[in-house]
């Protein structure tokens, strides 16, 4: 009987001690979840340039712009350093279309050397960037703005000429709370993708290419 009377009384302390520390308990979980890895899955939208220097004669450049459109999705792992920078890892999938454009051929009339304008087709490329970030949000809350900043390398899933080499971007964005374990996020990122061709003969003119836009991204965080 004693024995009983001494269990009921242990387990009435540790009810009263969980119910009047519950809130702390609460508060540290929470605390300590603001500090786990987050995933990131974004998918964005970009509008830029497909930039060309290229040589078209003796000494001579022709430089010109094409319209590009780039529909994105893309993975994120970031770890916390501390509170507010974040860094990690990710990758994803860039779909790459470069409007029509033109160029100039080298021509001769009469001995003399010409260029004549030559219309260039459109064409696309199938990118698979693998980059490194950083992120670092204003506030510890869960709804804040921040800024990030990437670079790394892609993989061309394509037979188009040139090969990968480096990009490189910086955006900014707010994030907002669904619920206790997931956000959604915008941003806004600047991008540019580096191509590089070597020349290959007299008419094959040495492009030095780069990819150059403007993604509006919604994300989501959990």
């Amino acid at each position: 009987m004693i024995k009983k009377m001494s269990m009921k009384r242990i387990n009435c302390i540790v009810l009263f001690f969980i119910y009047f520390h519950q809130p702390n308990l609460i508060a540290q979980t929470k605390a300590r979840s603001e500090l786990y890895a987050q995933k990131i899955i974004d998918i964005g939208w970009a509008f830029g340039s497909h930039y060309v220097d290229e040589v078209i004669g003796n000494n001579s450049h022709y430089s010109h712009n094409d319209l590009v459109r780039i529909p994105s999705l893309s993975y994120r792992w970031l770890w916390p350093l501390n509170k507010k920078l974040y860094a990690g890892i990710g990758s994803g999938y860039e779909y790459v279309e470069v409007s029509a454009g033109h160029t100039y051929k080298p021509v001769v009339v009469n001995g003399r050397t010409g260029f004549e304008q030559v219309p260039t087709p459109g064409t696309t490329y199938h990118f698979i960037p693998i980059f490194g970030e950083a992120r670092y949000y204003f506030r510890n809350n869960s709804e804040s703005a921040f800024l990030t900043a990437d670079i790394g390398s892609f993989l061309k899933l394509d037979n188009n000429e040139g090969k990968p080499r480096l990009f490189w971007g910086l955006g900014f964005g707010q994030r907002y709370k669904i619920n206790s374990s997931k956000l959604i996020s915008w941003g806004i990122d600047y991008h540019e993708h580096y191509l590089f061709r070597k020349k290959q003969g007299f008419d094959e003119p040495n492009e030095n290419p780069r990819i150059a836009s403007l993604a509006l991204k919604i994300g989501l965080i959990f």
